[in-house]
């Protein structure tokens, strides 16, 4: 999945103040709930059960938050970055200031990938080191898609010289 298609420009805040990890959740579920049409209590409910299942931080200042919602039949993500980093019961004990949250639907198989690409995506510290620049929501939905689009093109050189050298390796 092009992350193009997860995001819009209206789930991409940039520099947002948010005092608490109560505050951030809501923040996402008001953001996500406008742009899919949903309740955003529920969404809340739904994001906030699942960070008491255990912090959906990754490290390096970064959660990735999800849940599922009827509303929905694609993923969809919303990205926010942060004024000042708040505490979020990070694995790294780091405080966070990088959201992705990812939307999915009933029985999807893609998001646990997606969840995967992403994780791998924002575990880049020179990635964060962009994205946390932007000062505005254009700018960080550009960024995003950039890097995105630079990662994607870097991983299929990768995969076309791990094919070639199967190749060569099998002649």
């Amino acid at each position: 999945m092009l992350i193009e298609e997860l995001l819009s420009l209206h789930c991409v805040k940039a520099n947002v103040d948010c005092l608490s990890r109560k505050k951030i959740l809501e923040f996402i579920s008001n953001i996500a709930a406008e742009y899919i049409q949903d309740d955003p209590q529920q969404l809340f409910n739904r994001l906030f059960a699942r960070e008491k299942l255990g912090s959906t931080s990754i490290g390096n200042q970064v959660a990735i938050p999800h849940c599922v919602t009827r509303k929905i039949n694609k993923l969809v993500g919303v990205l926010v970055t942060l004024a000042n980093p708040i505490d979020f019961s990070a694995t790294d004990n780091l405080p966070v200031d990088v959201f992705f949250a990812l939307f999915y639907p009933p029985g999807s198989s893609d998001y646990s990938s997606c969840l995967e690409k992403i994780g791998i995506l924002l575990d880049n510290k020179e990635v964060l080191k962009e994205l946390k620049t932007a000062q505005t929501d254009a700018e960080l939905f550009d960024k995003i898609v950039h890097i995105a689009m630079n990662n994607n093109q870097e991983n299929k050189k990768d995969q076309l010289k791990k094919s070639e050298n199967d190749g060569i390796n099998n002649s």
